[in-house]
C-alpha cells in the first residue's frame, strides 16, 4: 500500500515569529510493505504508525517534546450563543471601520 506524504517546516520570520513554511518541505510516496505491513495493527493508531514510518524512511524521529493537544470539547448551546454573539460583533466592527 502507498502513502503521500507531504511535510512542512517551521521558520522564523523577520520579526522573530515562528511560522510554518507556505511550500512543502518534502513530498514523496511511502511504501508499506513487507515487515512495515506485517507490524501493522500494533499498539499505535494507523495514523501515528504511519507518520512514525514516513520519519523513519526520511531519517526523521518524532519531536518528543511536543505534548499533543487534548481533544476539543463541544460546545453548549449556551456557549455557542456566546461565540455567534461575539462573531456578529466583530463583523459589525469590520464593517463600521470599512
Amino acid at each position: 500500500m502507498q502513502f503521500s506524504v507531504v511535510g512542512w517546516g517551521k521558520y522564523t520570520d523577520s520579526e522573530g515569529n515562528e511560522v510554518w513554511g507556505s511550500n512543502p518541505i518534502v513530498s514523496t510516496l511511502l511504501s508499506v510493505s513487507g515487515e512495515s505491513w506485517k507490524n501493522w495493527g500494533s499498539d499505535v493508531d494507523d495514523a501515528t504508525y504511519i507518520s512514525d514510518l514516513a520519519l523513519q524512511q526520511l531519517g526523521l524521529e518524532r519531536d518528543k517534546t511536543v505534548v499533543e493537544a487534548a481533544p476539543a470539547k463541544e460546545l453548549t448551546a449556551a456557549e455557542k450563543k456566546k461565540v455567534d454573539a461575539a462573531l456578529k460583533d466583530v463583523e459589525a466592527e469590520k464593517k463600521k471601520a470599512e
